[in-house]
């Protein structure tokens, strides 16, 4: 007597319950819009279909899928009867196969299933049961496995078919799935439950099964297990309850079988909170998600965990109130699953909640206990954090010596877990406290807030705060320290007042030019430059407005005031046939230098600015040529003109019109090609080329006339040619458990060819545009991106890679890039598990003609190798740069998950 007996008796009787439902909706007549009939007619199923001869009638039964399909037409379904009368079919005048087929889908418990399939060319429908009849000038072809049988074999399927064919007799599609018989019923949790019942009850419609013994069963997307249990299952709530003692243990089971129509799409709830629960006794209510349990043991595992962070709960009982809350008495938590710990906190109560990626633990009269005595370490009256994060308030830390900073400590906090109870605009808070010995104290924090409830207007920010007591004399590019106290604050806000309009706020503060270089080098490198401005916009349909206040905070810094600036504009408007865009730009604008610069410049003043630019376009198709002429009409006046030599003079003007065209196709052709190897399921190749030409004729004053502060003052005579291709290799995948098309590979190659009168001499040379991209397998993919080829005096940009990532076993990068007369650069970086506790980590950066000059140095070397010891974690590490003759050693040790190797030369950012 076991649970899988317990839960078949106990489904078997929610099933024969639920056939006195309402009855399903019918759609009768012609269910094939076009003929078929001079198809040949397939009959195909990759599992083995019983047949047998009933007088004239060929009987087919396929109770594990099977397709009928003729020529455009293709019926599917998890269970099907195929009548082939060959009688009729060889009547004289017929000369055609003549075939009645009924199908009907299968419903699981939880209410979904798999239905019937009925597809012709691009019409899909979807239904419970079919009766169809088919006929073919050509003949019927079975292409399955037989099981011939001499006699009919008796089977609820072919009984049910015969009676619904026999009333409706024609053709007819059924909504809603048919409930099965008494027997398939029990047939079907036996096979899917792997239960065995001893004892079925049935009381006011409900039943109760009483289990005793090594009781085992599955449940949805759950294993069960224990010495006795009493299950009860009501029909008509979709309901059933489990009462279970002895040794109880509840999992979440491995990924269902596809075709299990008892598990398909099956999922119950309470296992969203939870991966692992034992207990001495339990109480659970899948369907609603709630459920008791004493003594219990509990194991939580964050699934979006890099490492495999699994959190054991004990307690002395634990209440499921949702599928996404536990809540454990006299708690006890810790990573360490071992049966006696070697530290942990107790509770007096903890909440586990799972919401989304984020599994938040909160408790009450906590004590972090250690070592065999269980001696408490720290007591706090209320603990809040989220298990996702990794972390207990240290989140990283890192312990080194540099040439640069000396000996070094760097390490970030989170306050919000001693917070009782965190302000709700509050939404995550960190606390850098570092020390440099050559360099000296470091402070900084960073802040996430928001406010609102999902109504407008909503608002949201983040501060970025970091300051240094620098004792040092000199940077390490051999720049004097301008002051002792030196750091950034950097504040980002927006405010969505409405679906449409919404307002951006921005300040960024730097004590000094040289301090982002020195402490947050990959910001001074890879983000944009500091600014601060205050932003109001408009944004709906094709229009767009924008109003900007921007100004230079920082003195050392090159940039261009708008005090205030306004820019108006319209993008694919439809007129008719015609589509326009336009654009209205207009403000007072002042470029300020940098007080670095030195011979210091003339200083340029403030002036208005007002700039217009519109396009008309016409695109229409001509034969399989997508083909758009434009015409173009532009002005713009500025108040003051560029310093001839004699100071800023009066205003400058110009007029602009000009014209142009694009066309561009596509060809695809479709291989059927498959590949294990490559994934591929099926390749297309899609071909666009394209042209372009575009002149400009401005009257009036030049470019050269204009104070150059962007991209419009550069504006000039300009024609431009551009010829190009597109190439596509697509094929289809299987992502998130869906096909999906993806770029196999994909390479555009354009010739740009240009010439121009701007003082911008960029703008007169031309260039060829290639870019890369291939995914060889889910694994494996090679790329060389936004490759230019200058076809004049500027420096060309190549490039190439190859990523291969077989996680967690090992991931590999190669990336070349070069930089005609700049640099010529290798970059590879290695993961790879040496074993089940050693992992090496490698970075190396490597110049081979720097400058042009044919120098090569090492721009960068890095290794660490990781050992896991239990749920702890020891990091060693180097970090070599020869460039800047800089060594440093790294030493991390922390709970698996928390530290985190930091590069020195960003000290302070993590």
């Amino acid at each position: 007597m076991n649970l899988r007996r317990s839960v078949r008796a106990v489904l078997l009787g929610v099933l024969l319950l639920s056939t006195c439902g309402a009855l399903p909706c019918r759609a009768q007549g012609r269910l094939l819009e076009f003929d078929h009939s001079h198809e040949t007619l397939y009959l195909e199923s990759n599992q083995t279909v019983t047949t047998w001869e009933d007088g004239p009638v060929r009987v087919f039964i396929a109770d594990a899928g099977a397709v009928i399909r003729q020529g455009e037409s293709r019926l599917s379904a998890p269970r099907m009867v195929v009548w082939f009368d060959r009688e009729a079919s060889a009547r004289a005048g017929v000369r055609a196969a003549r075939v009645r087929v009924y199908a009907e889908g299968v419903e699981n418990l939880q209410g979904r299933g798999v239905p019937v399939r009925l597809v012709e060319r691009r019409s899909v429908r979807e239904a419970g049961a079919v009766s169809m009849h088919f006929s073919s000038t050509l003949a019927f072809v079975w292409d399955c496995p037989l099981n011939r049988r001499e006699a009919p074999v008796p089977s609820p399927l072919l009984t049910r078919a015969e009676d619904m064919t026999a009333e409706a007799q024609g053709e007819f599609l059924w909504t809603d799935y048919l409930p099965p018989t008494a027997e398939e019923r029990l047939h079907l949790i036996a096979q899917n439950l792997n239960a065995e019942y001893s004892e079925v009850e049935f009381a006011e419609g409900r039943m109760v099964g009483v289990y005793m013994g090594d009781v085992r069963g599955t449940y949805a997307n759950m294993d069960i297990r224990a010495d006795a249990a009493v299950a009860w299952y009501s029909s008509s709530q979709r309901m059933w309850e489990l009462y279970a003692e002895g040794n109880v243990r509840i999992a979440r089971a491995a990924a269902p079988a596809e075709q299990s129509p008892l598990r398909a799409g099956a999922e119950a709830g309470v296992t969203d909170v939870l991966d692992f629960l034992h207990a001495d006794r339990l109480y659970i209510n899948p369907e609603t998600a709630r459920g008791l349990a004493t003594t219990p043991h509990v194991r939580v595992r964050d699934p979006y965990a890099p490492v495999e962070n699994v959190y054991v709960v004990r307690g002395q009982e634990a209440f499921i109130v949702d599928s996404q809350t536990l809540v454990i008495t006299k708690a006890s938590l810790s990573q360490c699953e071992f049966a006696r710990p070697h530290y942990h906190f107790e509770s007096r109560r903890a909440q586990v909640v799972r919401h989304g990626p984020n599994t938040v633990l909160n408790a009450w009269d906590v004590r972090l206990k250690a070592g065999r005595d269980d001696r408490t370490l720290l007591w706090v009256p209320f603990l809040g954090t989220n298990l996702s994060n990794r972390a207990f308030l240290l989140a990283d830390y890192a312990l080194g010596v540099s040439s640069k900073f000396g000996a070094f400590m760097q390490t970030t906090w989170l306050p919000m877990d001693l917070m009782a109870a965190p302000p709700d605009w509050l939404e995550e808070w960190t606390v850098n406290l570092d020390y440099y010995g050559a360099r000296g104290p470091a402070v900084g924090t960073q802040i996430e807030y928001g406010f609102g409830s999902g109504r407008y207007p909503t608002h949201d920010g983040r501060i970025d705060a970091y300051f240094v007591h620098d004792r040092a004399s000199r940077d390490d590019n051999d720049v004097p320290v301008p002051q002792r106290n030196r750091g950034r604050f950097h504040w980002e806000h927006r405010s969505q007042l409405s679906p449409f309009w919404r307002v951006d706020a921005e300040y960024y503060r730097l004590s000094d030019a040289n301090f982002l270089n020195e402490y947050f080098e990959d910001d001074f490198e890879n983000r944009k430059p500091p600014e601060s401005y205050l932003l109001a916009r408009y944004l709906r349909d094709s229009t767009y407005l924008a109003l900007l206040y921007k100004a230079q905070v920082n003195d050392f810094l090159t940039q261009i005031e708008e005090r205030p600036s306004a820019d108006l504009q319209v993008l694919g408007l439809s007129l008719g046939r015609l589509v326009y865009d336009g654009s209205l730009t207009a403000g007072l604008y002042d470029l300020e230098f940098s007080d670095l610069i030195a011979p210091a410049p003339n200083d340029p003043p403030a002036v208005t600015r007002f700039h217009t630019d519109h396009r008309l376009s016409l695109p229409f198709m001509a034969g399989i040529v997508r083909v758009n002429p434009f015409v173009r009409a532009l002005a713009t006046t500025v108040s003051r003109s560029a310093d001839d030599g004699t100071g800023f003079q009066g205003r400058v003007s110009r007029a602009g019109v000009g014209a142009g065209i694009t066309a561009s196709t596509t060809f695809s052709r479709a291989y059927d090609l498959t590949s294990e190897r490559f994934n591929l399921n099926r390749l297309r190749h899609v071909v666009t080329p394209h042209v372009g030409v575009e002149a400009l004729s401005v009257s009036g004053d030049g470019s050269a006339d204009f104070i150059q502060m962007d991209e419009i003052d550069t504006i000039d005579n300009m024609v431009q040619a551009t010829v190009g291709v597109r190439q596509r290799l697509q094929t289809k995948r299987l992502v998130d458990e869906q096909w999906q098309s993806i770029d196999w590979a994909k390479l555009d190659v354009a010739l740009v060819a240009r010439s121009s009168d701007s003082v911008n001499t960029d703008l007169d040379e031309g260039y060829i545009s290639a870019d890369f991209r291939m995914q060889l397998t889910d694994h494996l993919s090679l790329h060389s991106r936004d490759n230019r080829i200058s076809l004049g005096d500027l420096p060309s940009v190549y490039n190439m890679g190859l990523a291969a990532e077989y996680m967690p076993r090992w991931a590999l990068s190669i990336d070349y890039d070069r930089i005609s007369d700049v640099c010529s650069t290798v970059t590879l970086t290695l993961s790879r598990e040496l074993s089940d506790r050693y992992r090496l980590l490698l970075f190396e950066q490597y110049e081979f003609d720097s400058r042009g000059t044919g120098d090569r140095a090492n721009l960068g070397t890095t290794v660490i190798l990781r050992r896991v010891l239990h749920k702890w974690v020891l990091d060693l590490g180097l970090h070599v740069e020869r460039a800047n003759d800089e060594v440093a050693f790294i030493f991390g040790f922390g709970p698996a998950g928390w530290g985190v190797y930091t590069d020195p030369r960003r000290a302070g950012r993590r």
